[in-house]
């Protein structure tokens, strides 16, 4: 057990340039390395990984902040290190819009949809089956604060993975109608970002 001691970590970093113009945009990235032992006591059969992501989009807030409309693109790559787990390596890129419509002081309508290609280079490596797949989700919602310090957000989406070769016997296609509800309620008055789904909303 001692030999599997290890050490994770996390960093992520981000620029935005020209925030809150009515144009402007961001770069950003992340590093992760976490540290998943294996039940048996040889090290070598661990499944330590280090989660690799950058990407970029571009923010247009036209309307003095009423519309915000983000379009994105981001990579990340999930790489094991150990030999017996460089099989489930995946590399991902995925492509993305996410509008905002503040149409009353304490109310937005939001709107995301993320379409992402999954690969994974080395599946022939692996024990068991792994197939490249592509999911898509896209949800449309309404996000407001019902007092000063309770929020509410209401969503509905539609999600699908679009797998390779999708008759395998171990490839299950998922395609479905998703739904989401939340209540927020907030220690001081006032809360919120400029994040969709997430709106500004202070009194």
């Amino acid at each position: 057990v001692r030999e599997q001691r290890n050490i994770s970590g996390n960093a992520f970093a981000r620029l935005d340039v020209f925030p809150s113009r009515p144009l402007g945009f961001g770069v950003f990235a992340n590093y992760q390395r976490l540290i998943q032992p294996s039940v048996v006591s040889d090290p070598n059969l661990s499944f330590n990984r280090s989660d690799v992501g950058a990407g970029a989009e571009i923010i247009a807030i036209p309307g003095g902040g009423t519309l915000d409309l983000r379009a994105g693109y981001q990579f990340f790559g999930g790489l094991y290190e150990e030999a017996n787990g460089a099989p489930f390596t995946s590399l991902s890129h995925e492509v993305s819009l996410r509008n905002l419509w503040r149409f009353r002081p304490r109310t937005a309508l939001f709107h995301d949809t993320a379409l992402r290609f999954v690969n994974f280079p080395n599946a022939a490596r692996a024990l068991n089956y792994l197939n490249d797949s592509t999911p898509l989700r896209t949800r449309l919602g309404l996000t407001g604060l019902l007092t000063d310090r309770f929020g509410v957000l209401l969503a509905a989406g539609y999600g699908a993975t679009f797998f390779r070769d999708g008759t395998q016997v171990a490839t299950t296609q998922y395609d479905s109608i998703n739904a989401q509800a939340e209540g927020t309620f907030y220690l001081s008055q006032g809360a919120g970002g400029g994040e969709p789904g997430q709106a500004t909303l202070l009194l």
